[in-house]
C-alpha cells in the first residue's frame, strides 16, 4: 500500500512540476518603456548592440553587454542597421549618402560618392554610389546593401552594393552575402539561406500573410517541420532583424509570442493599442536576453489638427528569462 501511495504522490508531484513549468513558459514578459517616441524600427546585431533614432539627427546606441547607452548626433541622419561592431546611417540633406560609425573607436567612415553621371547615363553607372538614387539599409562585414532607383519609370530598381572599406560599388543581381569579400551568392544551411553572418538554426515558415493555418518552424539542418502555433487567432510575421536565437511572431492584433526553439519555452507580451485599422507591423530585435519592440501608436497631432492623431512609434524593452 505504501508503494502505491508513494507512486501516486510521485505522479502528482510530476504533474504539478509540469503544470508550473508550462505556466512559467507562457507567462507574460516583464517590460519597461525605453522611449515614448522613436522614428521607426530599432536595429540590432542580435547579440550586443541595439540602435534607434529618437528623431532625425539623434541616434541612441545601447550596449547590452555593459547595460550602458550613448546618444550620438549626426544631423540629417537616421540609424538603419548595426552589425560587426559598426553602425550604418542613412543621411539626407545637405550630404546625401551612407555613413558608417565604428563603435569601438568612434571613427566615422564616409564613402565618397561617384562623379555625377551626365544626362542619359544608364542606371548601371558604377564609378561610385549615386547620392540621388542609391539607398542603403543592410550592413555586412565588407559590404552594405541597398537599392538603386531610376528617374525613368520604365527602368526597374536594382540591387546595389558598396564596399565600405574600399568604396568599390557593384550592381550584381539578386541577394548577395554582404560578409563575403567577393559578394558570393547566399549559402545554405540545410534548407535555409544564409545572407550574411552566422547560419540560422531555425526559420518560421509562413504560407501566406497573414497565416490562418498552423504556424510551422523549420529546422534548417534537417529540414524537419514543427508546429509552434495553431494560429486560431491569425498569425503575422513581425518586422525587424532575424539575428538572434529567439523566434517571434504576432498573434491576433495585440499579442507578441516569443519562442525558444532549443528549449521550446515560450512567453507572450501585449502590444499597445494599434494605430488605425491596418497599422504598420511592429518590429522586434534581440540583444542577449533582451528584446526591443517598436510598436506603432497614435500620437497627438499638431494643434491645428487636434482631432486627427498621427502615426508614431514607441520602444519597449522585454527581458526574456529562458535565453
Amino acid at each position: 500500500m505504501s508503494v502505491v501511495r508513494a507512486s501516486v504522490v510521485a505522479m502528482f508531484a510530476v504533474c504539478l512540476t509540469l503544470a508550473a513549468a508550462s505556466a512559467s513558459a507562457t507567462s507574460p514578459l516583464a517590460s519597461r518603456s525605453v522611449a515614448a517616441h522613436v522614428e521607426g524600427d530599432a536595429h540590432s546585431d542580435g547579440k550586443r548592440w541595439v540602435v534607434w533614432t529618437v528623431q532625425t539627427g539623434t541616434i541612441v546606441v545601447f550596449d547590452a553587454r555593459s547595460g550602458s547607452s550613448a546618444q550620438l548626433s549626426y544631423p540629417g541622419c537616421v540609424a538603419v542597421d548595426v552589425n560587426y561592431g559598426a553602425l550604418l546611417l542613412a543621411c539626407g540633406s545637405p550630404d546625401y549618402g551612407p555613413r558608417i560609425r565604428v563603435l569601438s573607436s568612434g571613427r566615422t567612415i564616409v564613402p565618397p560618392p561617384g562623379t555625377p553621371p551626365p544626362p542619359g547615363t544608364p542606371a548601371d553607372y558604377t564609378s561610385g554610389f549615386d547620392p540621388r538614387h542609391d539607398s542603403f539599409g543592410t550592413l555586412g562585414r565588407y559590404w552594405i546593401g541597398g537599392v538603386r532607383s531610376s528617374d525613368d519609370p520604365k527602368v526597374l530598381s536594382r540591387s546595389v552594393y558598396l564596399n565600405w572599406h574600399t568604396g568599390h560599388i557593384s550592381l550584381l543581381d539578386g541577394d548577395r552575402n554582404l560578409s563575403s569579400p567577393i559578394l558570393a551568392a547566399p549559402r545554405r544551411n540545410g534548407r535555409c539561406r544564409i545572407l550574411e553572418g552566422s547560419p540560422p538554426a531555425y526559420q518560421l515558415r509562413f504560407k501566406e500573410l497573414p497565416v490562418r493555418t498552423p504556424l510551422m518552424l523549420r529546422n534548417c539542418a534537417t529540414g524537419r517541420l514543427r508546429q509552434v502555433s495553431a494560429c486560431a487567432h491569425t498569425c503575422f510575421p513581425v518586422a525587424g532583424s532575424p539575428r538572434g536565437s529567439l523566434i517571434t511572431w504576432q498573434q491576433g492584433r495585440q499579442t507578441l509570442v516569443v519562442y525558444d526553439p532549443r528549449t521550446r519555452n515560450r512567453a507572450t507580451w501585449r502590444f499597445p493599442k494599434p494605430f488605425g485599422y491596418a497599422p504598420p507591423r511592429p518590429s522586434v530585435v534581440q540583444a542577449g536576453r533582451r528584446l526591443f519592440v517598436s510598436s506603432p501608436i497614435a500620437e497627438p497631432s499638431p494643434s491645428q489638427y487636434p482631432s486627427t492623431p498621427s502615426l508614431g512609434f514607441r520602444l519597449d524593452a522585454l527581458t526574456v528569462p529562458f535565453t
